[in-house]
């Protein structure tokens, strides 16, 4: 008897889980990025430093990957940048998102260049299931 619970009560869950990830209504996501200087600039040194972020949303679904959303801001000079009271603000509303089935990755990446040389990295973040505003700060 206490077998036969288990497994009634097993497939039950299961059968909830499948039901869920058949029946699953998309969502809609929002992505908040915040773009800041996060060091003083005003340094003579930094007169002919340039930057530019490069600013991605991914939706990954089975292992492949589509860019959903791309924008690059180029201020010039890193001194162009403002401070982090007068960000500069992006919100991107990702739409027909499946939490179940898809990941949403929300990265940036900021490239640096100065007389001879040049530098960038790569930074993101898988979104959590079910929220549906994520913000990310970015600072250069």
């Amino acid at each position: 008897m206490l077998v036969v619970f288990l497994i009634s009560g097993a497939a039950t869950l299961y059968g909830k889980k499948i039901r869920q990830i058949i029946f699953e209504k998309p969502q809609n996501k929002t992505v908040r990025f915040l773009v800041f200087a996060g060091t003083d600039y005003s340094a003579p040194i930094y007169k002919k430093e340039k930057a530019t972020v490069s600013l991605t949303i991914s939706r990954l679904t089975n292992g492949k990957e589509e860019i959903v959303w791309q924008e690059v801001l180029d201020k010039g000079s890193v001194r162009n940048f403002p401070n982090y009271s007068n960000a500069m603000y992006r919100e991107v509303c990702v739409h027909n998102v499946f939490d179940n089935r898809e990941t949403l990755v929300a990265y940036y990446t900021v490239s640096y260049a100065s007389r001879k040389s040049q530098m960038s990295y790569v930074q993101g973040e898988a979104l959590p299931q079910g929220s549906a505003l994520d913000t990310l700060q970015v600072k250069i």
